[in-house]
């Protein structure tokens, strides 16, 4: 037991820091993934041990990874449990701003903590939920056209990613700077989701 308290102590450290920083979700899936290469790798290292030498690991080589394997897994599913729903509650007394400003923090927590590639049902609430107050044809401010943009982007549709483009150019032409490379990027997204080559070349394989 008195060996196990390495591995915990840097669980917990680790742990903590996935709770608190921004990207930690990010980190603790990483490293719960490193991990399990570990394992698989001392696993295979065991089995050409015992071939050739006829001996085996010490048994430190497995339970050290397991051990630290489950207790991020145990901080990644807190960290999951702390999420906000993705959308503000029906009763809110938010205004459009500050609702497209809690749309747009669920979704960044999301994007650092990797849940969106668990859970893709949260982008498409979001995203169903900046159309209808498009909808309602309430005012937008270039600041509220950027953060719905932002929403957007996210979406897996010709639409989407046109709607967002016009959203993020037009916040751009009323004098927000930052929203130029987000114009940029949604006109290319909307250019390969219709089968046409980039204009600005900012898409990755990778996205977030």
């Amino acid at each position: 037991m008195g060996n196990l308290i390495y591995p915990i102590v840097f669980s917990v450290i680790v742990g903590v820091f996935g709770l608190t920083f921004h990207y930690g979700g990010m980190i603790l899936l990483i490293l719960i993934i490193l991990f399990l290469l570990y394992l698989l790798f001392a696993f295979f290292a065991n089995i050409i041990k015992y071939t050739f030498k006829k001996q085996l690991l010490n048994k430190k080589h497995f339970v050290f990874p397991l051990t630290i394997i489950f207790l991020l897994i145990i901080f990644y599913v807190m960290l999951v449990f702390s999420l906000q729903q993705p959308t503000p509650s029906l009763d809110t007394k938010q205004n459009l701003s500050e609702r497209l400003n809690y749309l747009v923090k669920t979704d960044q927590k999301d994007r650092s903590s990797l849940y969106f590639i668990f859970n893709p049902n949260r982008d498409r609430l979001r995203i169903n939920y900046v159309y209808h107050m498009i909808e309602s044809k309430k005012s937008l401010n270039a600041e509220d056209k950027y953060n719905a943009a932002i929403i957007l982007q996210h979406g897996n549709s010709a639409k989407d990613f046109q709607t967002a483009f016009k959203l993020s150019k037009a916040a751009y032409d009323e004098g927000l700077q930052k929203a130029e490379w987000l114009s940029k990027a949604t006109y290319d997204r909307w250019q390969i989701s219709k089968g046409k080559p980039q204009k600005y070349n900012t898409q990755t394989n990778i996205e977030f």
